[in-house]
């Protein structure tokens, strides 16, 4: 399955994205680097498991728990999941050290919940974190590009970009708005099945702030 999903991810990835080059202007530079982004939304629309997304945001909602690991730029990815989760009530902690990764997947249970955040899904650090967690019994979740990587043959549940690996100074565009955007999708759907819950933990959040500010 994963193998002929990588093969419809690849014909979605069309050579599209323009690369940014040095012999760009700034305007250039500017419409190619935004395009990229958007183009890759559309692209991670296109292959949008939706059953999967469902999956994960019951598994994520359920969990007593929920551990996230990520790496270079997926570590800021991690952080903005925490963060969606956090509003919803659910208790989520971002590990970006590998040695912390470990220790805290040692500890997990099979109430808890791990989500794996990589790009190409094959950073080490996250891999070796992930397959800890589910040694401890707890549920595991992959965000990843690539579905024959790794990362993605290791989880339980998995959730994929389309973003081209076209390139701007060895970065690959639209990688984290990607991510960004499937997890935003994650926090619609769950949004939506605990809405009067998330009505009221904004509105408590909102008056803490005020407060705050006053």
């Amino acid at each position: 399955f994963k193998i002929r999903l990588a093969q419809e991810l690849a014909s979605v990835r069309a050579p599209t994205y323009a690369v940014v080059n040095g012999a760009d202007s700034l305007a250039d530079v500017v419409h190619k680097t935004i395009m990229a982004n958007v183009k890759a939304l559309e692209d991670t629309l296109a292959v949008l498991d939706l059953a999967m997304v469902d999956l994960a945001a019951e598994t994520l909602l359920a969990a007593r728990r929920v551990d996230i690991y990520g790496a270079g730029g997926g570590a800021i990815a991690a952080l903005d999941l925490q963060y969606k989760l956090m509003r919803l009530g659910v208790r989520a902690v971002p590990h970006t050290d590998s040695e912390v990764q470990v220790v805290s997947a040692t500890l997990l249970t099979s109430a808890d919940v791990a989500v794996a955040i990589s790009h190409s899904g094959e950073s080490q650090d996250v891999l070796r974190a992930l397959q800890v967690a589910a040694v401890s019994g707890a549920r595991t979740i992959a965000l990843t590009n690539h579905p024959t990587s790794s990362i993605a043959l290791a989880a339980q549940i998995n959730l994929y970009t389309g973003a081209q690996e076209a390139l701007a100074h060895g970065y690959p565009l639209g990688a984290r708005v990607a991510q960004v955007g499937l997890i935003d999708v994650l926090y619609a759907c769950m949004a939506r099945t605990r809405q009067a819950e998330v009505e009221q933990n904004h509105t408590r959040i909102a008056a803490a702030l005020h407060s705050r500010q006053g």
